[in-house]
């Protein structure tokens, strides 16, 4: 029952992005197209293509500080960050082959991003298993939690524990 206003609202944002970014991708393909004309355009469409590109790199940077005041990576996935710097560096090559400044510049960043990225979870890697041995020894009942939640205008509470002892109250009792 609960889950079922979750999924909606999950839906409603995966497509409200979804229209943000084809949207974003109209705007930009038809105000290149009228606003700009031979090689201005294709100068617009690159620097644009340079602004998106240095976003998905610098993205990650976001949890930075999160990892460092935690010591932990976490929240910063090895395989998004690993990817991302793989790509990068290729990209950059291509366009240092090319000798393409909008291929090869946002690249450079992405690198040294990926590079900062690659660094954390060297040393904060082993910060997971800490966390985890920490609740393995804990021996209190759990750690209950609750938050208060509201859909189509009817609010319900959840309660979730935080050890593997079992539910607090099953769904149907909240």
């Amino acid at each position: 029952m609960y889950s079922n206003c979750w999924r909606v609202d999950e839906q409603m944002m995966t497509l409200t992005l979804l229209l943000l970014n084809f949207g974003g991708y109209c705007s930009i393909l038809l105000l290149s197209h009228f606003l700009a004309k031979g090689s201005v355009r294709v100068q617009l469409v690159g620097w644009i293509c340079v602004a998106l590109s240095v976003a998905v790199f610098a993205a990650p940077l976001s949890v930075i500080r999160m990892v460092i005041r935690t010591k932990s990576v976490e929240f910063l996935p090895f395989s998004l960050s690993f990817f991302l710097m793989l790509s990068a560096v290729t990209w950059l090559l291509y366009g240092l082959f090319l000798k393409d400044l909008y291929v090869a510049g946002p690249n450079v960043l992405g690198v040294i991003f990926g590079v900062l990225q690659m660094a954390l979870h060297a040393i904060y890697r082993k910060g997971n298993t800490v966390a985890t041995e920490e609740e393995k020894n804990d021996t209190s009942v759990g750690k209950l939690s609750s938050d208060i939640q509201s859909c189509n205008g009817h609010a319900f509470i959840i309660f979730i524990e935080a050890s593997d002892k079992g539910p607090v109250a099953p769904p149907s009792e909240v």
